[in-house]
């Protein structure tokens, strides 16, 4: 039985759809923590019984940009930028909710609740998910006030390293942190043992319909799990154009999960679902599971859930060449692409070639269960749970 070591407040800018919060609550309990969740309520929210206690604040687009003056209350008269009224208010609600679970530990997930987490006395460690001292790069128009916001969360990302310990998803982003301590670990974004496909089940792509299991009467099916609009890409996750590369024939169909549309014969579209349905959809029907996004320079850093997902349910994971750290660690249990073109010839090869697919597929599934694991990676949780208290 699990020795009683403290509580755990996981603290989030944002709702609880992720599962490598719930992930790294597991882990702390099975450790014998007693994880509690803070956040914000949204539309999307995921419940778990790993939590102890849930709590919701709310969390402005200000806030993350927010800082204190003078760490005094005369910040609360100065409304203007950087808005230390808002970050002042925000560690006031963060304090309300430390005063009721009274944590031995803050988990924050992201530089924006750290960041504000940072200044109320409890032990902190920092998940970063995301680099978003790069990632505003991107999003932004450019001009001064993009400047000035890469300026201050790169400061955040900094000042949070040098007095905390660091967690991050993938080595890229890892290898930025390690500029401002060595205390830093890698815990890539993997599923649980058990908690996708354990039978490891795997529709066959050779041989038809499978006993009537795997529908659309043979066809090649490749999936792409997530949200991304055609008409309104991401310039991260940009999969304008995906769609047409499918025929129904030659290159197959594809499978939509987290849109509504479209719907036609060669693309379906089955809206956002639980993850559970999901699984299921990949593990019964697909064959190929798509990271189809155009090429970007920020892909280096990235570990999107959704490849060990796809390799776990029996898919072949298909992945842009410049991801680079998930073709690191997929090595030869995935396929690369340079362009839309390069992976249409790809699914037109693979709908020729079902049984050389399949063979690939057990493969890539026997790897994700061994490899592509979160428990592999868990015990960095713990250390740096100890290094931080």
């Amino acid at each position: 039985m699990a020795t009683k070591m403290g509580r755990v407040l996981h603290m989030h800018d944002s709702d609880l759809d992720d599962p490598r919060i719930i992930n790294a609550a597991m882990t702390g309990k099975k450790a014998g923590y007693e994880p509690h969740f803070c956040g914000v309520r949204t539309a999307d929210h995921m419940d778990s019984d790993v939590f102890a206690s849930y709590h919701y604040i709310s969390f402005s687009s200000k806030a993350k940009a927010s800082r204190r003056l003078t760490g005094t209350a005369l910040d609360s008269l100065w409304p203007w930028y950087p808005w230390p009224r808002e970050a002042m208010l925000s560690e006031q609600r963060m304090r309300q909710v430390i005063d009721e679970v009274r944590p031995d530990l803050i988990h924050a997930h992201n530089i924006f609740a750290a960041w504000h987490c940072s200044r109320l006395g409890v032990p902190l460690v920092l998940d970063d998910h995301e680099l978003f001292s790069f990632q505003v790069r991107i999003s932004s128009t450019g001009g001064l006030k993009a400047a000035e916001r890469e300026r201050r969360w790169a400061e955040k990302e900094r000042q949070l390293a040098a007095r905390h310990p660091v967690i991050t998803v993938s080595e890229p982003i890892a290898e930025h942190y390690r500029q401002f301590t060595s205390k830093v670990f890698c815990v890539p974004n993997y599923p649980a043992k058990g908690e996708v496909n354990p039978g490891m089940e795997m529709a066959p792509a050779a041989g038809g319909a499978a006993g009537g299991k795997k529908e659309g009467g043979g066809d090649l099916v490749s999936v792409y799990l997530g949200a991304d609009s055609m008409h309104n890409p991401n310039p991260i996750r940009n999969i304008a154009g995906l769609h047409d590369i499918f025929d129904g024939k030659n290159t197959g169909r594809l499978i939509r999960i987290g849109v509504k549309s479209p719907n036609n014969g060669a693309v379906r579209s089955v809206g956002n679902i639980p993850m559970a349905d999901a699984y299921g959809i990949m593990v019964r029907q697909g064959h190929i599971g798509l990271l189809p996004w155009q090429k970007h320079w920020f892909h280096r850093y990235v570990s999107p859930n959704k490849v060990g997902e796809y390799a776990h349910c029996g898919l072949l994971p298909l992945v842009i060449s410049d991801a680079e750290f998930v073709v690191g660690e997929l090595g030869a249990h995935c396929e690369t692409f340079d362009d839309f073109g390069q992976l249409k010839e790809r699914l037109a090869y693979y709908n020729r070639n079902r049984d050389e697919l399949d063979r690939k597929r057990r493969a890539a599934l026997a790897y994700a269960k061994s490899d592509l694991v979160w428990e592999k990676h868990e015990s960095k949780i713990l250390e740096a749970y100890k290094q931080a208290a």
